[in-house]
């Protein structure tokens, strides 16, 4: 068997939040390493043992932002305050 490889990085570092996980089908991340086989067994030799090892991502305690908002229609066009022509504004 080859040595294990290094640890994969984890794609976040905070802890996900329960109900965004709910809502998004998240899972808590986790990372892995593998290793290759350099001989098969032979002559009675035993199977190799896993391949692929797997750990949750050490996570720093910090929840995860997750934000959330609704698009509305586009406002009228507007002119900043004091202002009587020029280029206006929308918002929404």
């Amino acid at each position: 068997m080859s040595p294990w490889s290094e640890w994969s990085t984890c794609p976040q570092q905070c802890v996900p939040d329960s109900s965004a996980e709910a809502r998004d089908g998240e899972v808590t991340p986790t990372q892995s390493r593998r290793r290759v086989v350099i001989q098969w067994p032979a002559n009675g030799g035993l199977p190799c043992q896993n391949l692929e090892e797997l750990r949750p991502c050490p996570l720093s305690g910090a929840r995860c932002k997750h934000y959330l908002w609704g698009i509305g229609p586009w406002s009228d066009c507007q002119l900043p305050a004091n202002v009587e022509c020029g280029m206006g504004y929308r918002t929404r």
